[in-house]
């Protein structure tokens, strides 16, 4: 018998019902799925239909005395303090020794059981690296001795050892030492679990950077991991297809894509509209990820607005339907503005551009 951990609020409630629905539709074993969180009864019958004859579903409410410490600038719109719970999973699944934890932005596309299966020999828990804040040497700017850095989405936990250990005491002391972690409960789990991992194959936790950077051939789960998710307009992810189809069947009324800007997308379109309130012809300079949203607010939200070219760099293809061209291709007859959606480059591209009847946002 496998068991499966999500904490979740009423929110991230459709994603994690994704999520159950490809664990069981590719597991054979019987799966107990534990929801920990304070969900409301609605959500929870909602849940509840998702059970098949090889599953049980316990809702495991806590009261908990979580951090008040505030969640970094780098998450503040994108999490909650539901995050902090897995500190204490357990403290909360008390008859378990064992546990798969999954974040509610995860797609299972094999049987679970393989990573059940894997052997912990001994360590707390099993992680797969976090291969772009391993390129970012954040194992190194934690001073971390086994110079790994994991993705905290996908964990298998020992929960004896947890218990044993104190481990939420350790994890609730570390987090309190500083203000601000910047990535939160995972920066938190990699100081407290240091030299404590055994870490897995990057099939078992397959991250969004980790599949644009090596070869993996068949992923047991694939982690949404970063801003931009499968239910956003602007995502391009090659799982976004297949995870789309299961987030339409799931009972809930929100589960339909949405457009995720983040502050920075705000104030760039607060400017463009503020001086553009009548229309105009733009280009979009930025096919990466801010490009894309830049593109999906302005179709749907400023039909006004004419993208006439979406610039880049260094990309090729295209971006939805427009072909992405290269700066020396640009065209700026009858253009109005170049919304710059790269920030890094930002200064440089107005100095490129500063000799054109052209205004730059």
């Amino acid at each position: 018998m496998i068991s499966v951990a999500f904490c979740i609020d009423d929110k991230f409630a459709p994603y994690a019902a994704v999520s159950v629905i490809s664990i069981l539709s590719n597991t054979k074993s019987f799966v107990n799925i534990y929801f920990i969180g304070n969900l409301s009864e609605g959500v929870r019958e909602k849940l509840l239909t998702l059970k098949n004859d090889r599953s049980a579903m316990v809702f495991v409410a806590h009261n908990l005395p979580l951090s008040t410490m505030p969640l970094s600038d780098r998450y503040v719109e994108r999490l909650n303090k539901i995050t902090f719970v897995r500190y204490a999973i357990a403290e909360v699944l008390t008859k378990l020794d064992k546990v798969i934890y999954l974040d509610a932005d995860v797609l299972v596309c094999g049987d679970i059981k393989r990573l059940w299966e894997q052997p912990l020999k001994k360590s707390y828990v099993g992680a797969v690296l976090d291969h772009s804040l391993m390129s970012q040497k954040r194992h190194i700017t934690l001073s971390l001795k086994s110079k790994s850095y994991f993705n905290a989405g996908v964990l298998l936990v020992d929960l004896k050892i947890w218990r044993d250990r104190r481990i939420f005491q350790y994890l609730s002391r570390t987090h309190n030492t500083r203000e601000r972690w910047e990535y939160n409960d995972q920066d938190v789990l990699n100081v407290v679990l240091d030299e404590k991992v055994q870490y897995l194959g990057a099939d078992m936790n397959v991250q969004t950077y980790s599949l644009k950077h090596i070869n993996i051939k068949e992923p047991l789960i694939v982690h949404f991991t970063g801003q931009e998710k499968p239910w956003h307009t602007s995502s391009v992810h090659p799982y976004k297809d297949q995870y789309r189809v299961l987030l339409e069947s799931v009972p809930f009324k929100n589960n339909k894509l949405s457009l995720y800007l983040d502050k920075e997308d705000r104030t760039i379109l607060a400017r463009l509209t503020a001086q553009f309130e009548n229309g105009g012809n733009l280009i979009v300079w930025g096919a990466g990820a801010r490009g894309r949203r830049i593109v999906k607010a302005i179709e749907q939200e400023f039909p006004a607005i004419v993208i006439k070219q979406v610039v880049d760099t260094y990309l090729i293809g295209k971006c939805f339907s427009y072909p992405i061209v290269s700066p020396e291709n640009m065209t700026i007859e009858a253009i109005d503005a170049v919304v710059v959606a790269t920030l890094p480059h930002k200064q440089d591209i107005r100095n490129l551009l500063r000799d054109k009847a052209l205004t730059v946002i």
